[in-house]
């Protein structure tokens, strides 16, 4: 498809395929903006009709959304080609990768992720999922294919194509309703409510789902990978999940704690919002992480303060006196020096290595 044309977007590339079909690099023809397209197959379209609807309804949810953690569509059309339609979406570009390759990258060179990364990736998706109740929709196929990292550290949310809106009426003809009776989502990360009916979930699906997936990035395998689709789907109904504690004996405990609290069986024992799931992933990442590791994280700090991230010299200084022409070092926390200030937090070894951290200041 090089070279061929969809609306003002000219393909250069194939970017990956799906089974919601292919994804292209385009440059906007006038904006010389590139995008990714993702194209509908449309041979597909009359064997299943309601891809169409999918598509259109996932192009629709991303585009009632803005938020950093979420990627952001362009434009939803379609194209008459050969006396068909071919549909299309053109969507933010982003660089990186998924967190399942992530992951499997690591697995692959016989390592684990580190901890404060995998956590602070599923707290970032946490928040772009907390802005998606909050504009009535749930997501329902949160699983780490579908959360984004470019080479920033940004986390995007991919694939809204299962969203469904808190006011989607009873009777509604939509796809969840075509689907009635068939099991919407993804085995492996599959909420025991979602199972039962894909049409009756709400927020706390997603936050189930989100839990398995900082398991799976921790763990580096799925709750239930053995089985088939259908064991895999009733495991989630009758069973817990192997414990984190055997794949990784150096898991800190209240981390597991959290993970076990999102995907509690009962949706009302679980956190019920994400902004919730972010909260407590942030106040573990700030017990947690070292010192160094969070001023390297602006993102993660939000409206807090650093004061007690300094050492005790420069406890004292305003905030925006940590930028300037003057350097002070920050020593790592196994230095004599910073232990003295240090306030307990803990230093994973099989992550980093100690290095030291510039604050710049007048």
């Amino acid at each position: 498809h090089k070279g061929f044309f969809l609306g003002p977007y000219r393909l250069l590339d194939l970017l990956g395929k799906g089974g919601m079909g292919s994804v292209y690099l385009g440059e906007h023809l006038l904006m010389r903006r590139r995008a990714a397209v993702k194209v509908l197959p449309s041979k597909q379209i009359s064997r299943r009709p309601s891809m169409v609807e999918r598509f259109q309804r996932e192009a629709q949810a991303v585009a009632a959304l803005d938020h950093l953690n979420i990627v952001r569509v362009y434009e939803f059309n379609k194209e008459l080609l050969d006396k068909a339609n071919v549909y299309y979406m053109a969507m933010e570009l982003v660089q990186g990768v998924d967190l399942q390759h992530l992951v499997a990258e690591c697995k692959a060179n016989k390592r684990f992720l580190d901890f404060f990364l995998a956590v602070d990736y599923i707290r970032q998706a946490a928040l772009g999922l907390a802005h998606a109740h909050e504009a009535g929709l749930v997501h329902r196929d949160i699983k780490p294919a579908n959360l984004f990292i470019d080479d920033k550290g940004v986390v995007k949310i991919l694939d809204l194509g299962l969203v469904k809106s808190f006011e989607e009426p009873e009777d509604s003809s939509s796809l969840t309703g075509e689907h009635e009776n068939t099991v919407l989502g993804t085995a492996d990360y599959l909420p025991p409510e979602q199972a039962v009916s894909s049409r009756d979930v709400d927020a706390r699906a997603d936050i189930y789902a989100l839990g398995y997936t900082l398991y799976y990035a921790i763990t580096g395998h799925p709750p239930f990978p053995e089985g088939t689709i259908h064991q895999r789907i009733m495991a989630h109904q009758s069973r817990h999940a192997e414990s984190v504690f055997k794949t990784r004996s150096d898991t800190p405990a209240d981390l597991v704690k959290i993970i076990d609290k999102m995907v509690a069986k009962k949706a009302s024992h679980r956190y019920q919002t994400a902004n919730q799931v972010a909260e407590a992933l942030s106040d573990w990442l700030f017990e947690n992480a070292p010192d160094e590791w969070i001023l390297e994280h602006p993102g993660l700090r939000g409206n807090r303060s650093d004061s007690n991230l300094l050492s005790s010299d420069d406890r004292n200084l305003d905030p925006s006196e940590l930028s300037g022409d003057k350097e002070l070092d920050l020593l790592p926390l196994d230095d004599e020096k910073s232990q003295k200030g240090a306030t307990g937090k803990k230093s994973q070894t099989e992550s980093r290595p100690q290095k030291k951290t510039k604050v710049e200041k007048k």
